[in-house]
């Protein structure tokens, strides 16, 4: 008889893509919403997480996250665990808006 053992990190005893699911896990995306990013790099990092997404389940017994923006100053756009399924998050990366600054800070 056939048997799949999963990788470390994974359980069931299938190996399925689809079946096996990783250790619950917390995961921080960090994005830059700097004047260095132009506004379609910015969409290309928000595209990112959206894909990230699409490869785990979000959920308290699997994957959560928090999205942070950073230019002059960091921003929580979304709270560790805030969402728990896919859909609602994908929607609320989709919003998180391009907030660049240009701030300076003058010393004399």
């Amino acid at each position: 008889m056939f048997e799949c053992v999963c990788s470390d990190g994974y359980y069931n005893t299938q190996c399925e893509t689809n079946i096996c699911q990783p250790i619950m896990t917390d995961v921080i995306f960090l994005l830059d919403s700097s004047v260095s990013q132009s506004p379609d790099q910015f969409t290309r990092q928000l595209d990112f997480v959206i894909q990230f997404i699409d490869h785990v389940v979000v959920g308290a017994e699997n994957f959560q996250f928090a999205v942070v923006t950073f230019s002059f100053e960091a921003k929580v756009e979304i709270e560790l665990a805030e969402f728990n399924d896919n859909i609602s998050f994908k929607e609320a990366v989709r919003n998180i808006p391009f907030r660049y600054s240009l701030k300076l800070h003058i010393c004399v």
